[in-house]
């Protein structure tokens, strides 16, 4: 040994100090597990952090902080069920994530808030289905909307592109019945009237 101390276990420290279970903890080298450490101390697990502090369950942050439930966080806090939200990377389901936060169902929003449900809003990206959603919200009823709003019923109303039930449609409003009207009104019957082109029967019709 060389300027070298010994912990309460007999393990040789090299120019460093050991924790409370005896793990080895160089200023640079490797610790008694063959780990390679730079200026690192240990956490009451033994677990070696590299340059940073360790959270409770053991686990390795760099440069950032542990949730409650001991998954690491990268630049970033964690929501109330312990879900990772990372400045940037991925939280603890392995999910892409820049400059998020989680919801209270911990579904992660990607530069965005969201709804009652749960259900994912996205500044751009995809929502916890997998849908598609630019600068979305979502209606009470949890059905994506893109630039619109959504009607009584919760049929999501698209400035442009398809409705919840793949129907596509262009500045539309529904009526009270759920049908998706295309630039016109719908009759007391809730038949779907279009300036022109078919109902939602396909019967076609102008200025109907």
């Amino acid at each position: 040994m060389v300027g070298a101390q010994s912990d309460s276990s007999g393990i040789t420290l090299i120019g460093a100090e050991s924790d409370a279970s005896g793990i080895t903890q160089t200023g640079a080298g490797s610790d008694s597990r063959g780990i390679t450490v730079v200026g690192a101390q240990s956490d009451s697990s033994g677990i070696t952090p590299f340059g940073a502090g360790s959270d409770s369950s053991g686990i390795t942050l760099i440069g950032a902080e542990s949730d409650s439930s001991g998954i690491t966080l990268i630049g970033a806090e964690s929501d109330a069920s312990g879900i990772t939200q990372t400045g940037a990377g991925s939280d603890s389901r392995g999910i892409t994530v820049v400059g998020a936060q989680s919801d209270s169902s911990g579904i992660t929003p990607f530069g965005a808030g969201s709804d009652s449900s749960g259900i994912t809003q996205t500044g751009a990206g995809s929502d916890s289905r997998g849908i598609t959603v630019v600068g979305a919200q979502s209606d009470s009823s949890g059905i994506t909307l893109i630039g619109a709003e959504s009607d009584a019923s919760g049929i999501t109303q698209t400035g442009a592109g398809s409705d919840s039930r793949g129907i596509t449609v262009v500045g539309a409003q529904s009526d009270s019945s759920g049908i998706t009207l295309i630039g016109a009104e719908s009759d007391a019957s809730g038949i779907t009237q279009t300036g022109a082109g078919s109902d939602s029967r396909g019967i076609t019709s102008v200025d109907a």
